[in-house]
């Protein structure tokens, strides 16, 4: 399910790959037995190709445990994480400012330093990364404030409307009875807010109000159309494990029975059978709603 170019499949004790609803939408993460069959060594900014896709290590150790055994040489487990190459500038730090009025997320995106293409395009009214900041968080702000999502979609980027998605016809139908509901209205009310601004003329102007203990939290220089979108998120309704699948990943749209839901987090796990435990393969989904 899982593939590293150059590194043998019982040196992999364990991988996953993680699709999200991020500026980086995608990550992997692997522990490997380090041996004499290992070409390649790990180690913060190498190069690895993971299922076809160039990745860069950005993270490696500490070392797990002492030596053990795998195929006819001792080896030492290292855990790697890494982004797609493609998007890892996102992840750095700016050197220079990146400032843009009216311009589109995937300007934005190429401005800080990624290169994947991105499709279903959104106009951003403003945005500013400067130096030193990380583009990563500058560009959730403005997601928010647009009400959309990146996820990672047929080996590239795309952003979606949270309303648009919540639209869409179920891409996959799953068993009911696999869902691990959570529910909390209570917390809910606790963590989102109604945002509110001032207009040109110095007026108040807010978001909608959902409920009546809603908290208020103030942010500049926001017009009405904004303050309502950043106030639209979407809440997790539970997880489930599934056999693995591949084909599903974060942004799309899923039904159990008549009841849909979008893939907020689509973790795909391998793991061999080095540590004297059963191999195991499965695809662990995080699911959501959109708040009304």
């Amino acid at each position: 399910m899982i593939q590293i170019a150059g590194i043998p499949g019982d040196c992999m004790l364990s991988a996953t790959l993680r699709y999200d609803l991020a500026p980086i939408p995608i990550s992997f993460e692997a522990i490997i037995a380090l041996n004499r069959h290992v070409q390649l060594i790990p180690q913060d900014g190498a190069q690895i190709v993971v299922n076809g896709l160039d990745y860069t290590i950005v993270k490696h150790g500490p070392q797990r445990g002492g030596q053990f055994i795998v195929g006819d040489s001792p080896a030492v487990a290292l855990p790697i994480i890494a982004f797609p190459t493609s998007v890892l500038g996102l992840a750095q730090k700016r050197r220079s400012a990146v400032v843009r009025r009216g311009a589109n997320l995937s300007e934005i995106y190429r401005a800080c330093g990624a290169s994947s293409n991105l499709t279903g395009d959104i106009a951003i009214g403003s945005f500013a990364a400067l130096v030193g900041d990380t583009p990563t968080f500058m560009i959730t702000r403005v997601l928010q404030e647009e009400g959309a999502c990146v996820s990672w979609q047929k080996r590239g980027l795309r952003v979606d409307r949270l309303l648009d998605l919540a639209a869409r016809t179920a891409e996959h139908h799953l068993a009911e009875g696999q869902l691990e509901a959570v529910q909390s209205s209570l917390l809910e009310r606790d963590d989102i807010p109604v945002y509110c601004s001032c207009d040109a003329k110095g007026a108040v102007i807010s978001g909608t109000r959902r409920n009546p203990a809603q908290a208020v939290q103030f942010s500049p220089r926001k017009t009405a159309r904004e303050l309502n979108q950043m106030g639209r998120v979407l809440v997790q309704r539970g997880s489930m494990r599934i056999q693995p699948n591949l084909g599903i990943g974060a942004g799309q749209v899923v039904a159990l029975g008549v009841k849909k839901y979008i893939v907020m987090t689509a973790a795909h796990v391998m793991q061999n059978a080095s540590d004297g435990a059963g191999a195991m393969q499965y695809t662990r989904l995080w699911l959501g709603e959109l708040t009304q």
